[in-house]
């Protein structure tokens, strides 16, 4: 067996060993077996040659690297730089703010269909953000004139001259020193010139500025590679394996060089750097489709080349070769865990950041929950739900905000409140203060925002359908403040004043669906009933102060004669129910479902039994009655005024006006003897 590198035993060589018995396990039980069947001390060399073959062989050799992939695959949590794209760890040059609320470079993010930061799907068309743009361009001049003259290198090397870009690259590094994407970029071009210990200068020089980038240690690897540096080359493409995550980037390029590394052979190696470098990196082009990846077949000429040679070349130590790999990977990765610092970080210049840099255009003050449209403007949250009241359009370019309407999750642009509390955190705290006295005000008030529509009962659903600017921002404040809010029915309309009932009930939101041009639908259900003791106003909807109002006690001794009338009057409301036609009954249910089932506790209810305000909202009676039911605390009254309406719908047809009046005016008889 193979020993560790060090005397002692630690977690990484116990963890690569468990790896490696795994890898090899079925391997040595095979040369076993052919020892002992051919009763030989020494297995004869075709014995050998054919444990070789079976063991590294394409299949086995892909085995193998995929094994030590998987192993190391997100071991390492690398801690980025505060205000950089997440994907090149450097400014977000030409910054683009996707709906999730995390920011990254635009050329960053053409090469992936899913947000780095939280893997949220990164949508097919979205333009820059204006204002951090503007922010960019002012706070990291030298940096965003070196990004600039770094694309025009990108081009040129694309467009085949290596030698002008290699000069874009120069000038900029003298920009910009610090900027690992332009040595990352240099570094490739040299190689391209056959400079290759410039390029490992490069590449090694990157590795040391940013040691927790993960296509820092792709390059070096892919440079290593080339200059049969194959154990290196191994390491840097482990450690970017357990920076990245994903092993199927890297897996192909760390087969072909685990296969030159197990079989040093002059064939082998002369096959594989004959062959290019790939001119573009797998970080340059969508990764995240397995069809993306290079087909098994890409290597097949390498490999079988490999199997040809391996027999007559491999040495009897590649188990142990391997195995001191595996614990120099481990080590380095547990080396690499404990870099706290992942770089030189972004620093902002205090003297060049103006509180005007995170101004709302809409409220003229400081941003506080700065969201992103998809046209790329920046707004407060409340402000743009403020103007999207009235208009589906942004204020700044009336570009159509439809898709925007329609989500439920309006995302806080991450990068701007970091930015805003790291140089300006007088203005920020500032601003958390004023935000939270408004919102202190609003839940503090004894008023409650009052929806003037229709009569509403407990327990019973209400769906609502919100279409007026006042009311959306009302409902939006109900759901901060708890989910609640009052319904009382119109009952008159005076110079375009509508008036609200005495009597209402409050709703709890259960659900809210967003439509794209802004209006919402509600899902709500009646909760407590209440009487209005005040009216007052707040920004253009209706507000009150209630006293809420339940039923009185039921007396001892009456409780067997109200148990009578209220198992009458609900057997009688379900034969009524069941005499409707089949497309009422549908209707009735789709809106308010079925009947509820009776409590058991149902005299001592603070509103009485569920079932009797389900009848009531399907009783096609006048709103005054309505009005009246609700507002009366007698369960006796309650079930008398039903009991009369079904009455007169079993006697024969009636208008709504006539059953109204005739249980109106039992309502207000008052109650039988013995209830008092």
């Amino acid at each position: 067996g193979a020993s560790t590198r060090s005397g002692h035993w630690t977690q990484h060589s116990a963890f690569s060993n468990a790896l490696f018995r795994r890898l090899f396990h079925f391997t040595f039980r095979k040369n076993a077996m052919l020892a002992m069947k051919s009763k030989e001390a020494d297995p004869p060399p075709s014995v050998l040659s054919a444990g070789i073959a079976s063991r590294y062989g394409p299949g086995r050799c892909r085995q193998v690297a995929a094994a030590l992939l998987d192993s190391v695959a997100g071991r390492i949590v690398p801690a980025r730089p505060p205000l950089s794209c997440p994907l090149c760890q450097w400014i977000p040059f030409v910054p683009v703010t996707l709906p999730c609320g995390h920011t990254a470079c635009r050329p960053c993010l053409e090469a992936v269909t899913r947000c780095p930061d939280c893997a949220a799907p990164v949508p097919l068309r979205a333009d820059t953000n204006v204002l951090l743009k503007a922010a960019v361009a002012k706070w990291w001049a030298p940096e965003s004139e070196a990004a600039r003259i770094k694309v025009e290198g990108d081009l040129l090397l694309r467009s085949n001259c290596p030698e002008r870009a290699l000069e874009k690259y120069n000038t900029a590094l003298k920009i910009a020193p610090d900027d690992h994407l332009l040595l990352e970029a240099r570094a490739d071009v040299l190689l391209r010139l056959n400079r290759c210990e410039a390029s490992l200068n490069d590449a090694q020089a990157l590795t040391r500025l940013r040691p927790l980038w993960p296509k820092g240690y792709y390059r070096r690897g892919m440079i290593l590679a080339y200059l049969g540096q194959y154990e290196d080359a191994l390491l840097s493409f482990s450690i970017c394996v357990a920076l990245e995550k994903n092993a199927e980037k890297v897996k192909p390029e760390f087969t072909k060089t685990l296969q030159r590394f197990l079989c040093p052979s002059s064939s082998c190696k002369s096959v594989y750097v004959s062959k290019r470098l790939p001119l573009v990196p797998w970080w340059s082009s969508n990764h995240n489709s397995p069809s993306d990846f290079p087909s098994k077949n890409v290597d097949d000429g390498i490999i079988d080349n490999f199997n040809k040679t391996a027999i007559s070349t491999f040495h009897s130590l590649e188990s142990r070769k391997l195995h001191l790999l595996l614990d120099r990977i481990f080590e380095e990765i547990d080396k690499t865990k404990k870099i706290t610092n992942g770089g030189r970080s972004l620093v902002i210049r205090r003297n060049l950041v103006d509180p005007d840099d995170f101004e709302c255009v809409l409220c003229c003050r400081t941003l506080w929950r700065p969201v992103t449209t998809p046209c790329g403007h920046t707004y407060c949250a409340m402000c743009l739900d403020r103007c999207l009241d009235y208009s589906p359009n942004c204020p700044l370019c009336m570009t159509s905000l439809s898709q925007y309407l329609g989500s439920s999750d309006k995302s806080v642009t991450d990068f701007l409140e970091v930015a805003l509390a790291m140089t300006l955190p007088e203005e920020y705290a500032s601003r958390l203060l004023a935000h939270r006295q408004e919102a202190s005000i609003l839940a503090a008030a004894p008023d409650v925002p009052v929806f003037v529509c229709t009569t509403a009962f407990p327990t019973v659903p209400c769906p609502l359908f919100v279409f007026e600017p006042r009311y959306r921002l009302m409902i939006r404040r109900a759901i901060d403040t708890g989910g609640r809010f009052a319904m009382a029915a119109c009952v008159h309309q005076h110079n375009g004043v509508k008036k609200f009932a005495e009597y209402g009930t409050m709703l709890e939101i259960r659900d809210i669906v967003l439509l794209s041009d802004g209006c919402s639908i509600l899902s709500n259900v009646g909760a407590r009933r209440f009487r209005v003791s005040s009216r007052s106003e707040c920004d253009g909807y209706d507000t009150a102060q209630v006293q809420y109002i339940v039923d009185d006690p039921i007396p001892h001794h009456y409780l067997p004669e109200l148990t009578k009338l209220h198992d009458s009057v609900r057997s009688r409301g379900m034969k009524w129910f069941g005499a409707m036609g089949r497309e009422m009954q549908t209707k009735i249910l789709r809106t308010f479902g079925a009947m509820p089932a009776l409590e058991t506790n149902w005299a001592a209810l603070e509103d009485g039994p569920a079932w009797a305000w389900w009848l009531l909202a399907i009783l096609p009676l006048g709103q005054h009655l309505q009005i009246g039911i609700l507002g009366t605390t007698c369960l006796e009254k309650r079930l008398k005024a039903i009991d009369k309406t079904l009455k007169h719908f079993e006697e024969g047809p009636h208008n709504i006006e006539s059953v109204s009046s005739s249980a109106e005016s039992g309502l207000k008889r008052g109650p039988s003897e013995t209830t008092t």
